[in-house]
């Protein structure tokens, strides 16, 4: 998360840092449901799309989540958005690239149906 440190304007570290010790209270914050890049990923998960941002505190989490999938035989997608602020998919009535995003992961979505 160092990478991205200063330049995420919606998640900060000390935001997030304060958001797991709600969530986590003395349960230790790599503990795979504080992270799922602390659980087992061998057989069980579907294909996964992610989407992160590359000014994101979250992007090297999710870079690292990709590589841990693939590594256990998961399918995955990932897709870094350049210099988008975390949860850009919510400003979707102001964001061009909020749109596209929900729109690729809609398409990703209906081609697991297929």
């Amino acid at each position: 998360m160092q990478r991205c440190i200063d330049s995420d304007l919606v998640l900060t570290a000390t935001r997030l840092a304060a958001r797991a010790n709600m969530y986590l209270g003395s349960t230790s914050n790599q503990h795979p449901l504080a992270s799922p890049l602390f659980g087992d990923l061998t057989g069980g998960l579907p294909p996964l799309v992610l989407h992160t941002s590359s000014a994101e505190l979250l992007c090297d989490d999710a870079v690292r989540f990709a590589t841990r999938a693939a590594a256990a035989g998961v399918r995955v997608t990932l897709d870094i958005w350049p210099g988008l602020p975390h949860d850009w998919h919510r400003f979707t009535p102001i964001l061009s690239e909020a749109r596209q995003a929900v729109a690729a992961a809609g398409r990703f979505l209906a081609s697991q149906l297929a």
